[in-house]
């Protein structure tokens, strides 16, 4: 079973690499791919992890390119369609059975090949965290009833996901189809990957299976973040999203935090949770997450996605 690793980040430092390494002894026989996102500033070149055939270089133009639409609904085009650094490892390496593909804050506890190995054994073409949130009340459930029927949608959580050669073939024209409809102003709607991804599997008859059938996932969502010093108290969590170092880690919870007003609260949660910390580790953090915060409830007060 040729399996290839496609691990993706848009940054490089210490922790990054560290990341790496825990794919990479987790492997087995697959290979490895290293997915850069140089869109906003060039990787270093130096990092002997960053040197070789497997390295894969990439920017929004060149993604652009495959045929893909230049279209998102918020954050950025890479953050909106995490699917499309996948069509450049396959269209570049087409010869693979399965694909796995992995964001460089998840982390996997259980060997890739075993996993690989039973969903082939069943015919799976897609492994992913299907939403936990029932679809009636997911945020992004009404958005995309412009792209799809409302009874087609599925939702699901890529950071760690198994694709088939097929599943792959598919995702990929299917995403070139939506970008001439898209272009034609014919498409209401560009999907994001956590829709588009589980959606077209399942529009297409394929099979699709939860991480959770391979291993714990409990640890495996959008938030809360793990921290880093805390994986050896993880062990027994096949799964884990995301994981962080100190400095992202106390990023995430103060940026996530619904009314960061609590940390003035004494033994408020949150800080109960930067107690493990000095205070020059997050002060400094914190006018951007108050910044943040504002943004973010005037953006809900408009109605803007």
């Amino acid at each position: 079973m040729r399996t290839a690793i496609g691990f993706k980040t848009h940054a490089w430092d210490p922790f990054i690499s560290r990341q790496l390494d825990r794919y990479r002894q987790q492997a087995g026989r697959a290979d490895v791919y290293v997915i850069l996102d140089e869109t906003n500033r060039p990787l270093p070149d130096a990092a002997p992890q960053l040197a070789g055939p497997c390295v894969l270089r990439t920017t929004n133009t060149d993604l652009l390119a495959l045929g893909l639409a230049n279209a998102y609904g918020k954050g950025g085009l890479i953050w909106w369609n995490t699917d499309y650094p996948n069509y450049l490892l396959y269209q570049q390496q087409p010869d693979y059975d399965y694909y796995v593909f992995v964001e460089y804050d998840s982390c996997m506890t259980v060997p890739v090949e075993s996993v690989v190995e039973a969903a082939a054994t069943r015919g799976v073409d897609l492994v992913t965290l299907p939403t936990r949130q029932p679809l009636d009340s997911w945020y992004w459930t009404s958005f995309h009833e412009k792209a799809y029927a409302r009874a087609e949608i599925r939702g699901s959580l890529n950071c760690i996901s198994v694709f088939s050669r097929r599943a792959m073939e598919l995702l990929l024209r299917r995403r070139r189809e939506m970008t001439l409809d898209y272009n034609a102003g014919t498409l209401g709607f560009w999907p994001c990957n956590e829709v588009f991804v589980a959606t077209e599997i399942q529009r297409a008859g394929m099979t699709m299976a939860s991480l959770e059938d391979y291993g714990d996932a409990s640890a495996y969502e959008w938030h809360p973040p793990h921290l880093e010093d805390d994986l050896d108290s993880l062990q027994g969590h096949d799964f884990l999203h995301p994981v962080l170092d100190r400095a992202r880690y106390i990023q995430s919870v103060l940026k996530f935090e619904f009314d960061l007003s609590a940390y003035f609260v004494p033994n408020s949660p949150l800080r109960r949770t930067l107690a493990r910390f000095r205070a020059r580790e997050y002060v400094p953090h914190m006018p951007a997450a108050f910044r943040h915060q504002v943004t973010v409830k005037l953006r809900q007060a408009l109605g803007n996605i």
